[in-house]
């Protein structure tokens, strides 16, 4: 997850990409579906339809999601919008 943010975030400064300069905007419309899919994935795993082994976590848990989760929901939607505006600047979109 790390190496997502990490990459997401110096491939933005350095292309100087629109998602780094409209860091509010992107949030916003990322977070309606990550809270959405959130609470799915709470649900899921109280009802037992999955779980996390916690030995392989750090540790921080919110509510019975581990941390990693609730970012992988962020991270990833960041990270292909930064992959969608390469495309774009460099295929001429």
């Amino acid at each position: 997850m790390f190496a997502v943010i990490f990459g997401t975030i110096v491939l933005n400064l350095l292309f100087k990409l629109k998602p780094i300069k409209k860091i509010k905007t992107v949030f916003l419309s990322i977070l309606p579906v990550a809270v959405l899919f959130v609470l799915w994935d709470i649900l899921a795993a109280y009802r037992g339809h999955w779980s996390f082994n916690m030995e392989h976590m750090l540790g921080l848990v919110i509510i019975n999601q581990p941390l990693e989760e609730v970012v992988f929901f962020f991270a990833v939607p960041f990270y292909y919008i930064t992959i969608w505006e390469l495309a774009k600047k460099f295929c001429g979109g």
